[in-house]
């Protein structure tokens, strides 16, 4: 599964990142991707990481900056 991720909290993000560096992925936007084994894994993850926004689409991503 893919979610691209986001968050308001740059320290949050890097930890994240860092912390899943396996799973993470660049679109060619340059927007970090998530990558999980399941909707379980994922759901666990999220838990997790309250700081962190998961969208299932790029487009969300867009349409958020754009906004901003």
């Amino acid at each position: 599964m893919a979610h691209w991720v986001t968050s308001g909290d740059a320290r949050a993000l890097k930890a994240f990142v860092e912390g899943n560096s396996r799973r993470i992925l660049m679109d060619i936007r340059g927007t970090r991707i998530f990558m999980s084994d399941s909707p379980w894994s994922f759901e666990r993850v999220k838990a997790a990481n309250p700081a962190i926004r998961f969208y299932s689409t790029s487009e969300i991503i867009e349409e958020r900056d754009a906004s901003a």
